[in-house]
């Protein structure tokens, strides 16, 4: 930097080695990662193993830094490094360093096998600045994630989710949900698809009907790692185990609006509780969803990032949430947004976000959920510190009925959507696996009494086919106009 100053040429000489050795270092460490068994994904070291580390490397460096040497010996055998270990006094350093190579075998383990499973579900909000990811780990390691994205940086926002994933043990993916075709809420899949295995991907159609080039590239991605795409509506229900599960609460069919107003809102229960994930959902859309009369809810992740376009009034009003969480800093207007969720009125509910200015006021949030309390934690100096813990037994609100599978799903809890397994036998051949079969439809309703709604009827039962909205998802990328679906799909239907 010095000489850059004096000699341009010598500065521009020195930018370019650097950056030829960052490429060179790069290339090497994303062929290996590209290698069957090439890399091995661990989470964090605990704070015993990184203390017992740096203790040994010290051991270490002190032994060769005292080491004499005491004769000459030829061909004396050598460290990396090009340390002479037999010709030095000080031999504990051969065994300082064995330690270390097995300090770091013993990282490894540990970080490998996880430890025994909590009871209950946790819901883990990452920290993405502006943007969203949640992850939902159920007891026994199946998990759900909904959005992956942050604004402007999506490599950053799969690092954070990333962190999340690997720190919860989780080592797959069962099912994936994408809101809506903001880029703050799925630019970073590329790279989670290509860090994690994941089983399925549900989308809302307006997703898939999108002209955005990142959405269609991300569409391209999905397809060519062969993962199943799934559309949902308002009724469908994604079992993620048994006692956990995610329903489908907006948009509906043919819903009008905004790529916003048109965000997949999932209301997903276990241990008794809801929490109720709404991605950016504002305007007419949001309106016209509270004068539905939607399911109480016990923690809300409030729509758009904590904006006031969010109606959180309105929100906290109907929803009567015990806990407010905001995925992003809340924006300009965070006083006043946070005076309506009633913050100052302890009556209320507690507010927390990922995004605020102080180091106490933002990170990661995860709420641990069982049958007599929510427990809600903030990650934060390398830890998790609980912010509130909340009594629940026996405040049930009346009329409850619980959407979650109370027995065992079978060998694959995490291929199931819209209440049908998607890997398993259909009674027709033709038939799209994943659509409820025509004798298990309900015709149903939203239930204004703080219930979930049922599964409304889709499909037409008359015909032996069902037209299922996965057609459309696979016909759509391969370029069929709807026309051609509809004919293909009668075609079929009557010969099935």
């Amino acid at each position: 930097m010095l000489l850059g100053r004096l000699l341009p040429a010598v500065g521009w000489l020195s930018g370019r080695l650097c950056s030829l050795a960052l490429w060179s270092l790069d290339s090497i460490v994303t062929a290996a990662a590209m290698v069957p068994c090439g890399s091995w994904r661990v989470a964090a070291p605990p704070g015993w193993w990184l203390a017992g580390w740096y203790l040994l490397v010290t051991a270490l460096l002190l032994c060769w830094a005292v080491a004499r040497p005491v004769r000459q010996v030829s061909n004396p055998a050598r460290a990396p490094g090009g340390f002479r270990l037999q010709a030095f006094t000080g031999g504990a350093s051969r065994q300082y360093a064995l330690a270390l190579l097995g300090w770091i075998g013993l990282g490894l383990v540990v970080g490998s096998f996880p430890p025994a499973p909590t009871a209950g579900v946790r819901v883990v909000l990452a920290a993405m600045g502006h943007g969203c990811g949640v992850v939902v780990r159920t007891a026994s390691r199946h998990c759900l994630v909904y959005d992956a994205g942050r604004l402007g940086a999506g490599q950053a926002a799969a690092r954070s989710l990333s962190a999340v994933l690997v720190s919860e043990k989780i080592h797959a993916i069962d099912c994936l949900v994408l809101s809506h075709a903001d880029a703050d809420h799925f630019n970073a899949v590329p790279e989670i698809i290509d860090r994690f295995p994941v089983r399925q991907v549900a989308v809302s159609a307006d997703f898939l009907a999108s002209n955005s080039a990142m959405v269609q590239q991300v569409l391209s991605d999905i397809s060519r790692r062969g993962i199943p795409l799934r559309t949902v509506v308002a009724g469908d229900q994604i079992d993620i185990d048994t006692g956990c599960a995610a329903r489908v609460l907006h948009p509906g069919e043919r819903q009008p609006g905004t790529d916003n107003e048109k965000s997949v809102v999932l209301a997903v229960e276990a241990a008794g509780h809801r929490i109720l994930l709404t991605g950016d959902l504002e305007g007419p859309a949001l309106r016209r969803f509270l004068a539905a009369g939607p399911p109480r809810c016990d923690v809300l992740v409030a729509p758009h990032h904590g904006s006031h376009t969010g109606m959180p009034k309105e929100l906290v009003t109907q929803l009567q949430p015990k806990v407010v969480l905001v995925s992003g800093g809340g924006g300009r207007c965070w006083q006043a947004v946070a005076a309506a969720f009633g913050q100052n009125d302890q009556s209320l509910p507690c507010i927390l976000r990922t995004a605020g200015p102080t180091p106490t006021d933002r990170g990661a949030i995860a709420v641990s959920l069982s049958e007599s309390q929510i427990a809600v934690s903030r990650f934060t100096d390398a830890t998790w510190q609980l912010e509130e813990s909340i009594t629940t037994v026996g405040r049930r609100p009346a009329g409850w009925r619980s959407l979650a599978p109370t027995e065992g799903l079978g060998e694959s809890p995490h291929k199931r959507v819209g209440q049908s397994c998607v890997a398993g036998t259909t009674d027709c051949p033709h038939q799209i696996k994943g659509e409820q079969p025509p004798d298990q439809k309900q015709n149903g309703a939203t239930d204004q009494a703080s219930d979930l709604p049922r599964v409304e009827s889709r499909g037409v039962d008359t015909e032996p086919i069902l037209r299922t909205r996965h057609h459309f998802a696979c016909l759509r990328q391969a370029g069929w106009p709807v026309i051609e679906l509809l004919t293909k799909e009668t075609r079929v239907a009557r010969s099935c």
